[in-house]
């Protein structure tokens, strides 16, 4: 006698990231709310993951409110000083399937306080510009920093975002942007 059993099997396969990186400004100037996210591996969102991650974000040497969704936090520096500082973001993953942790980023961050380089007095129409393409966290004034984190000043298509605008008043800030 020959007996015989079919069945299917489901094997379950996480996928987590082995190498995280976060993004953001690398210098706050005033009190406020930055975003910073994570970029993982060579993948920018964790849905190309399938394991069950939690990320867990921290600041120290400031003090700081943290309002995160999963890849991306939103820190309110809620005191910046007059003389230079450093301070660590860091985001732990955390494997939520076996309790461990998967990795951990960390970026080194300076604060200050300096003056503003563009203002929407200054100079109205570059800082239209550079608020709308996200170069600047207000709609009012930007730094330094945000000048030098800026790595390209063209748009989609290669052109200058600044060619045929004959409303800009002065290019003179242009000097900031040495990213």
């Amino acid at each position: 006698m020959t007996l015989s059993c079919s069945m299917d099997v489901y094997i379950r396969c996480y996928t987590y990231p082995e190498e995280v990186e976060i993004e953001g400004i690398d210098t706050i100037n005033k009190v406020g709310t930055r975003r910073f996210s994570l970029k993982l591996d060579d993948w920018k969102y964790p849905s190309d993951y399938s394991g069950h991650i939690n990320y867990i974000w921290s600041v120290s040497g400031t003090d700081t409110t943290i309002s995160s969704s999963g890849y991306k936090a939103d820190i309110t520096f809620n005191d910046v000083p007059v003389d230079a500082i450093t301070a660590t973001i860091s985001c732990r993953l955390w494997n939520m399937d076996k309790d461990v942790e998967i990795t951990t980023a960390t970026k080194e961050i300076e604060l200050y306080q300096a003056d503003p380089v563009i203002t929407s007095t200054s100079n109205p129409e570059l800082m239209r510009i550079c608020f709308e393409r996200g170069w600047s966290y207000d709609e009012n004034e930007m730094y330094e920093a945000e000048c030098k984190a800026v790595k390209l000043l063209t748009d989609d298509t290669g052109t200058s975002v600044f060619d045929h605008n004959k409303v800009i008043s002065s290019l003179d800030e242009l000097k900031y942007f040495t990213g």
